[in-house]
């Protein structure tokens, strides 16, 4: 996913948005699985990429509930200076949805 941040942001947009979304449920079992582990490192990995798909596809409501999973299971170690940065990063779809309620 980190690799698929710099294509999602380049002409390998639309080829890279294909491809995660044929592998979507992947990532997501990928994403709860790291995310049982505490595995904030490679969290961090995907951030960027999934909120990105989500914004773009106009998945708000999955993306946010995705996210706040992340804000739920990692609040407890916040202490953490990555987990932090997850649960921060994790707060923008929320955040989206709290201004553009309609989407």
């Amino acid at each position: 996913m980190q690799q698929s941040w710099a294509h999602l942001r380049n002409r390998r947009q639309q080829a890279t948005l294909v491809a995660i979304e044929q592998e979507i449920e992947n990532i997501r079992i990928a994403w709860r699985y790291l995310l049982a582990q505490r595995n904030s490192p490679e969290l961090l990995k995907f951030v960027d990429s999934i909120w990105f798909v989500y914004e773009i596809r106009g998945w708000h409501r999955a993306g946010i509930d995705l996210f706040d999973e992340a804000i739920e299971k990692l609040r407890p170690v916040s202490g953490e200076d990555e987990a932090g940065l997850v649960l921060a990063k994790s707060q923008a779809p929320a955040i989206s949805a709290v201004i553009c309620p309609n989407t």
